[in-house]
């Protein structure tokens, strides 16, 4: 009891002076507000509007990233071949080398020489033992687009391995590969649905707009809040309901994977107007500029589509999130919502032949034939109320 008496008469003068060092500060405080104050209205100065710092905000952020990346430059890499590799994505980098990592393998089981002027025939050996155990051709081209970019010094692209080349287009003939088709409406409405009832709606709202815009898998998930365009409803009446996205955007120094920049796609069109609500609640979601409009990764939405493709008795149609991208132009013209001009836009492909696929409405018709009739009713009914079904998981 002593012991607690004499703290408190100890501590009771530096608990007191420390309040009336809290008080002097905050009354400095205030004074130093109040001069600042006084200084800008008898400047003449303005308060900047909400935009105008957003704008600073962007800005801001944008030189943080440029200075990030340009004072951790690329560890290993050869000055010549540092801007050489930028012409591809970091997942394609990533598969280049593993499928050249793979062919170095073999070269060193066979026991044999690799040099640049042996690589050409060891490839043609290569391919001639991928082809007779089943392989596709897919991973020859990964191979060759490996070598060009990782170990040649720069010749022209159609006159390097020219024996690899022509082995490639054999293999291609012997065994072409097999074209991903796009699902049906219906099995989108039912797997959407089982991902909402799941706790997997992140995988969900990722499905809806990937569906709508023809975008890639990665194109959605890496979208930010300032890839999206609202509504401009101060420019007139027909910028009043537009949401836009802006891929490969210039102004944060991307590119799209096939090196395009500033591609816009309108949100919602045809009979997916309510595809818009949609993206106004993930854009309000996102706080700052840089903020994902999706929490979710690409394994993640990998493992939750074929999960529930197996669940759901879907497996039959081999679908995945790429297929989906595939999805929106074959029921856009199975539908006549767009015409193939319309379609080839809106999906940024470069040639017509990419999309000349999609008059072909039998592929899709029979995706949806190796659906049961109970699948293609519920899947249907759940598609056409999906706008209801997202808003129900906002709540």
């Amino acid at each position: 009891m002593v012991a607690a008496n004499r703290f408190a008469r100890t501590s009771t003068p530096t608990s007191l002076g420390s309040a009336i060092s809290v008080q002097k500060a905050a009354m400095q405080h205030r004074k130093a507000q109040t001069t600042s104050r006084s200084t800008v209205r008898s400047s003449g100065m303005r308060r900047p509007t909400a935009p105008e710092r957003r704008s600073a905000r962007e800005n801001q952020a944008r030189r943080r990233e440029t200075a990030r990346r340009l004072s951790r430059p690329e560890q290993g890499v050869p000055a010549r071949q540092l801007l050489r590799l930028a012409t591809v994505t970091a997942p394609t980098l990533g598969s280049y080398r593993a499928r050249l990592a793979e062919f170095q393998q073999w070269v060193l089981e066979k026991n044999r020489l690799l040099e640049s002027d042996t690589a050409d025939g060891l490839m043609c050996e290569y391919f001639a033992e991928k082809y007779l155990a089943g392989k596709g051709p897919a991973m020859g081209r990964y191979l060759r687009s490996a070598w060009i970019l990782l170990k040649t010094k720069g010749s022209e692209k159609c006159n390097l391995l020219p024996e690899s080349r022509k082995a490639l287009a054999g293999w291609e003939k012997r065994a072409p590969g097999q074209v991903r088709d796009g699902l049906p409406e219906a099995a989108l409405g039912l797997l959407t649905r089982w991902m909402l009832d799941n706790r997997r709606k992140e995988s969900a709202y990722v499905l809806v707009l990937q569906y709508d815009g023809y975008l890639r898998p990665s194109e959605a998930l890496n979208l930010i809040k300032v890839n999206i365009v609202p509504p401009q409803p101060q420019a007139g009446q027909l910028y009043s309901g537009e949401w836009s996205i802006v891929l490969g955007d210039s102004e944060q120094e991307k590119t799209t994977k096939t090196g395009l920049k500033d591609v816009g796609i309108r949100v919602g069109v045809g009979n997916r107007r309510w595809v818009r609500d949609h993206l106004k609640r993930l854009y309000d979601r996102a706080r700052q500029p840089q903020d994902r409009l999706f929490r979710v990764s690409l394994q993640q939405y990998e493992k939750d589509f074929k999960q529930g493709c197996q669940e759901l008795g879907l497996n039959a149609l081999k679908g995945c999130p790429h297929a989906v991208r595939h999805s929106g132009p074959s029921e856009d013209r199975l539908h006549n919502r767009l015409t193939l001009q319309e379609v080839q836009q809106r999906g940024h492909w470069k040639s017509h032949s990419s999309v000349v696929r999609y008059e072909k409405h039998s592929r899709i018709l029979r995706q949806l034939s190796k659906m049961t009739g109970d699948q293609q009713r519920v899947g249907t009914k759940a598609w056409a109320t999906m706008s209801s079904l997202l808003r129900f998981s906002w709540e």
